[in-house]
């Protein structure tokens, strides 16, 4: 008797204590978003840098979150975010991906040899705390300093890509 009981103890998987089967650990979604502007912002800059826009879709809202933000927004937010859809957001958002990849070209820059420096998150409107200007600093090898800006949604503490990409005026 002593045999078997011995036997099934061996069975039996040993977990040490406060752990959680690798199962759990894999199921769990990975946040949306990232925690601060200057996660964003780097982000930015890599799909810029390598011209790959395929990434950033990653960082734009879904519909639900931009159906919740709406319910929270000032009347001016909401009637920009009235009927506008994650897709939307993507597609205006890749049209100014090829605009600034397009006017980098046009200035003959090399887009792979630029640098992330500084991020600077603007200040948002009183009315719309939750749209956020970010500029970010690229360099050249030249030290050309080219501000890159962006909008950024923060829902839920976490930001997400909206739909303006641009160089600031004037570079």
């Amino acid at each position: 008797m002593k045999k078997y009981i011995l036997f099934i103890a061996l069975l039996v998987p040993v977990l040490p204590a406060g752990s959680k089967p690798v199962e759990l650990l894999t199921n769990q979604s990975a946040a949306r978003g990232t925690a601060t502007v200057a996660e964003l912002a780097n982000v930015v800059f890599t799909a810029v840098q390598s011209n790959d826009f395929e990434q950033l879709p990653l960082y734009v809202p879904t519909d639900t979150e931009l159906s919740n933000l709406k319910k929270k927004s000032s009347e001016d937010l909401q009637a920009v975010l009235q009927d506008l859809t994650a897709e939307e957001v993507t597609a205006t958002l890749r049209e100014a991906f090829n605009t600034v990849i397009q006017e980098g070209i046009d200035k003959t820059l090399n887009l792979t040899e630029l640098t992330l420096g500084d991020v600077r998150e603007g200040k948002a409107s009183p009315k719309n705390k939750v749209l956020i200007p970010v500029t970010a600093i690229l360099t050249t090898r030249a030290d050309q300093v080219l501000p890159l800006q962006f909008e950024a949604l923060k829902i839920n503490g976490r930001y997400f890509l909206f739909q303006r990409l641009e160089w600031q005026a004037g570079n």
